[in-house]
């Protein structure tokens, strides 16, 4: 004979109601288990790890910002927020200039003696015509197709522009407001 079953007549029946409560006993082991398992595996993780798992450095010593030499510096200072709160001002006063488009089809420097360090322009036209904002030599306001900003009649742009900005009209005697900052 291969296989034997062997059973035990002495053995007494399980009735349903040890069944349900075995089951409760083994589900409650297992989440003792789960729950052991995780806390020893926390316990081998380093602390250094938080810095891993959140992003930040693991480097103990201070980390900062350096200058162009590469001299750690404070940004946080009353010498760089002096700097900036000037830079602030000069921005803080703009300069409003009336320029005239005096012949059509001619570029003219917006405006003719442009503020030094200027990071932004508003130009609006006080005109019924249209004008063409662009560098020298490229606006083109009577071409089939214009070439240059379009600037409508009675509307204003806001550009971010240094230096070498220019306006062409087709029509003569067009004015321009123009607004540094």
């Amino acid at each position: 004979v291969k296989h034997a079953i062997f059973v035990n007549q002495d053995a007494p029946e399980l009735s349903s109601e040890a069944s349900v409560k075995d089951a409760k006993k083994r589900r409650f082991i297992k989440m003792a288990g789960i729950a052991g398992i995780g806390a020893l595996v926390y316990s081998l993780i380093p602390r250094q790890a938080h810095g891993i798992i959140f992003g930040s450095s693991m480097r103990t010593d201070s980390v900062g910002i350096k200058n162009a030499t590469g001299t750690q510096i404070n940004p946080a200072t009353e010498d760089k927020q002096d700097d900036i709160i000037n830079e602030l001002q000069a921005f803080s006063s703009p300069i409003t200039t009336s320029v005239t488009l005096v012949n059509a089809d001619s570029d003219y420097l917006l405006p003719s003696s442009e503020k030094a360090e200027r990071r932004t322009v508003i130009v609006s036209n006080n005109s019924a015509y249209d004008v063409y904002l662009g560098q020298a030599g490229v606006i083109d306001a009577d071409a089939s197709t214009p070439i240059g900003i379009l600037l409508p009649a009675g509307g204003s742009l806001i550009l971010d522009c240094s230096a070498g900005l220019y306006a062409q009209s087709d029509t003569a005697g067009v004015s321009l407001s123009v607004t540094e900052f």
